[in-house]
């Protein structure tokens, strides 16, 4: 299995330019929180070699933000898996995420709320279906509502 974390999708300056000076600040102030976030994120697999049919515990941990938007740790997976745990959620390929993301939409992927409360770690176990090698990327993606032309 191969890991590979995407950066949150986030232009400053072009954001920033469309917005009057007074309502910039709380914006910028927000997406770096989120871009905080992701760059604290760190996510791991037990194991790297799985056969097909067997389980495998993938755990998250990022350092404790202080934000008052919705986020969410969303893993993406290129071949069938199956995955369980507290607080996740499975999206099937084509199913758009919150807030209408398409990232890696032709993908199966599991969506785990990242609380603000502390909590900001966690595990669930993926099973393996396939015989191939399986590619797992991870983002970060949230609703940063003092910017309301952001999509993350």
């Amino acid at each position: 299995m191969k890991m590979r974390a995407c950066g949150v999708l986030v232009c400053l300056m072009a954001l920033t330019a469309s917005l009057r000076p007074a309502a910039a600040a709380p914006c910028v102030a927000d997406a770096l929180e989120l871009d905080r976030l992701q760059q604290s994120l760190q996510v791991q697999l037990e194991q790297n070699r799985v056969a097909s049919g067997e389980a495998v515990r993938l755990t998250w941990q990022a350092e404790d933000t202080r934000r008052d938007f919705p986020v969410y740790l969303m893993v993406s997976f290129d071949r069938p898996v199956d995955f369980k745990g507290p607080h996740v959620t499975a999206l099937e390929p084509g199913a758009s995420g919150p807030f209408g993301t398409a990232w890696n939409q032709d993908h199966t992927r599991a969506l785990v709320p990242l609380y603000k409360d502390g909590q900001e770690r966690g595990s669930f176990e993926i099973k393996v279906l396939a015989t191939e090698n399986v590619d797992i990327e991870w983002s970060v993606i949230g609703y940063v509502g003092s910017c309301p032309s952001l999509k993350v």
